[in-house]
């Protein structure tokens, strides 16, 4: 059974032990600042990150695009920038990799991790853009807004 993530705002005092009480007796996670929330929202290397964005972008080019093309793995997968505005409970995590492409090319692909940004605010999502492969220009030209 999957557990169930949960976003509270926990007293800045809740233990370590007591998130770890939750999941244990519950299988809930405690967002919003306790030791259980780094361990929901990955960092840009994390392999969850990368097989989300290679199912999506094949799934996109097999399904819309047909350009004859697969995203085969990230390279050099990094860190750009974390942002949280105030008053907001979403973070978003910018970061960047080499593209490496079926057909042997290499492109820059920028993606944003978003913190509580998943189906009801439960977990992270990830939003792609390769450059020079967003044809509908959904992140402007050349991902201008992914960066």
């Amino acid at each position: 059974m999957r557990p169930i993530c949960l976003s509270l705002s926990p007293p800045a005092a809740m233990s370590a032990a007591l998130s770890a009480a939750l999941v244990a007796a519950f299988g809930l996670f405690v967002l919003s600042g306790s030791p259980a929330h780094a361990a929901v929202f990955p960092a840009c290397h994390d392999a969850p990150v990368e097989m989300r964005i290679l199912r999506d972008f094949n799934w996109a080019e097999e399904n819309t695009w047909r350009r004859g093309v697969d995203l085969v793995r990230l390279d050099r997968m990094h860190e750009h920038r974390t942002v949280q505005k105030a008053g907001s409970q979403v973070t978003r995590r910018y970061c960047n990799a080499t593209a490496i492409l079926s057909n042997g090319t290499r492109r820059q692909i920028w993606y944003m991790i978003e913190d509580i940004g998943g189906f009801a605010g439960y977990t992270w999502e990830v939003t792609h853009c390769v450059s020079g492969l967003d044809p509908w220009k959904n992140h402007d030209g050349y991902c201008r807004t992914m960066r």
